[in-house]
């Protein structure tokens, strides 16, 4: 749930109050995409097939209504009993298998990557996780230069605009930042 949280967030980032006009088009999109770590999409795993997509109705099918409607159900249950039981012993694998790279990953190094003096980075605002009001609220602050490593894994930070920050921050609530690149919009008014 955390992903659709964070998709709803970014799509009503603008300020707006509305979050809840985007739950259904959210929800759709997480429910038909292709999960990296299944290799299915969630539609598929529940219903043992791909959904149909808006666009796909105004395109014509290959069927006619000729076609037998007793066929193409028998058809539809052998696919069903053949495939979609394999796939989802198949998800069972991958999602242990993934589970088991992921402990391992996490064992073998630690939760946060080293900074450098200079390095620009963001801070987590880690009491939003625990405030049900903030879920749409931006988790990240910032952004904050490294100024000083003040032990392992600590950090001491100052503003963009020189500042120092008065307490020191733990590596795991920082993340480096990354500027994005704005191309620039020509607009011709009328």
């Amino acid at each position: 749930m955390k992903d659709l949280g964070e998709s709803i967030a970014k799509l009503s980032q603008d300020g707006e109050k509305e979050w809840d006009q985007y739950v259904d088009a959210t929800l759709f999109a997480y429910r038909t995409k292709t999960h990296k770590m299944t290799g299915y999409s969630p539609f598929y795993l529940i219903y043992g097939r791909q959904a149909t997509l808006p666009v796909e109705l105004k395109i014509p099918s290959g069927r006619t209504e000729n076609d037998n409607v007793e066929d193409i159900l028998m058809e539809r249950l052998y696919q069903i009993i053949e495939t979609l039981e394999e796939d989802r012993q198949e998800v069972l694998s991958r999602v242990q298998r993934e589970q088991q790279k992921q402990k391992s990953r996490h064992d073998q190094k630690g939760l946060s990557e080293k900074l450098k003096i200079g390095d620009k980075v963001l801070v987590e605002r880690t009491w939003l996780k625990t405030n049900f009001s903030s879920k749409l609220e931006n988790k990240w602050t910032g952004p904050y230069f490294v100024h000083e490593i003040a032990g392992d894994n600590i950090y001491k930070l100052r503003t963009m605009e020189g500042q120092k920050v008065k307490n020191v921050i733990h590596g795991n609530r920082l993340k480096l930042y990354r500027e994005r690149r704005m191309e620039p919009r020509l607009v011709i008014e009328a």
